[in-house]
């Protein structure tokens, strides 16, 4: 053990040995020691390492205000005191660790529910219509929502919304939860969707700083009709099954996402679904999934799966079949939620 040895504690941690210093007063010293030390008149300090494992997780140090030259079997002696310290502290870390776990986990159960709260309990009942909904979550918490909204006054409209917030985990939630409900808000009187994606433009914006912003499809549907008004913010394009052909209509978007400027850059557009056509709204998570080799999804399978679902009479579980067969055994990297609206022959 030369006493000579110039590195500090850290670097003491990194050699996963023991450091003896013999004297505090060498500018060597002095570039590495807390001023503290030099104040309470130490003349003598050994460093040794706790070690658990593979890991340095700490130092122990031991002053002394006489100068002194340690002996081997002294720095044997901290050596040992340092191996059982390291391993009780290794413990410690590792308990507290479980625990916080534990009550993260917790948290974030309680937060699942209440995020499980704000999404739709049933799906409209209308004669000659069938709507249906599925939402896989990548996390215990996610960024995707969707709702039907309805009308006491005018019950042959129904509201269709899906909205995905960027980012994952509380923050992607939260930014979730104020646009859906802002997107409530704005709707309780049906009317423009253009002017309700403004609203929530406007809501979601004062709260996001860069980086963070909310997609969004938002359209009133005329059951007598079927004439669907609706305004796309950036989200993902939606699909038709037309009956008639037995082909797939891409609805390509037509605005930027919410939260990005200051003013909703989305227009206004019609569609018209014909008995046995077939409406899928999705969010990112279906063309964004991932094999175990790390190839997408991608919009043309989503299109096939429609077209197979369609010509088969159940959309939905085409296409949440193709995905699960696609991805097979690899985790998902982000919440999936797929709506299916069918005006029926």
């Amino acid at each position: 053990l030369a006493c000579d040895d110039r590195c500090s504690p850290w670097e003491a941690m990194q050699r996963r040995q023991p450091l003896a210093v013999p004297d505090l007063e060498g500018s060597e010293i002095e570039s590495w020691a807390a001023p503290w030390v030099a104040r309470e008149g130490f003349r003598a300090q050994a460093v040794v390492p706790l070690v658990a494992g593979d890991d340095a997780i700490g130092v122990l140090v031991i002053h002394k205000r006489t100068p002194r030259r340690w002996k081997r079997s002294a720095m044997q002696f901290l050596h040992v005191m340092a191996n059982q310290a390291a391993v009780a502290l290794d413990t410690a870390l590792l308990r507290e660790g479980v625990r916080a776990r534990r009550r993260i986990d917790e948290e974030l159960a309680v937060a699942r529910r209440i995020q499980g709260g704000l999404l739709p309990g049933e799906l409209p009942q209308v004669a000659g219509w069938r709507f249906r909904s599925a939402q896989e979550m990548a996390r215990p918490i996610g960024g995707d929502f969707y709702d039907f909204l309805h009308w006491s006054d005018d019950p042959g409209r129904i509201g269709i919304a899906i909205g995905d917030a960027a980012g994952k985990g509380i923050g992607g939630a939260l930014l979730m939860a104020q646009g859906l409900e802002s997107l409530r808000g704005a709707a309780e009187d049906p009317g423009d969707p253009v002017d309700v994606l403004r609203y929530v433009n406007d809501r979601v914006g004062r709260a996001c700083d860069s980086g963070h912003f909310l997609t969004c499809f938002y359209g009133e549907l005329d059951t007598q009709t079927g004439q669907l008004r609706f305004s796309n913010a950036g989200h993902e394009p939606p699909y038709v099954y037309r009956a008639a052909t037995g082909e797939v209509e891409e609805i390509p978007a037509s605005g930027t996402a919410l939260g990005v400027l200051p003013d909703c850059r989305s227009v206004l557009r019609v569609l018209q679904l014909d008995p046995g056509d077939v409406l899928v709204l999705y969010s990112d998570g279906v063309t964004e999934a991932r094999d175990a080799a790390g190839e997408l999804f991608g919009d043309q399978r989503v299109r096939w799966a429609v077209r197979r679902g369609g010509l088969a009479g159940d959309v939905l579980e085409a296409v949440l079949d193709a995905v699960r067969g696609f991805t097979g055994e690899a985790q998902p990297s982000d919440d999936m939620t797929v709506i299916v609206v069918e005006r029926r022959p």
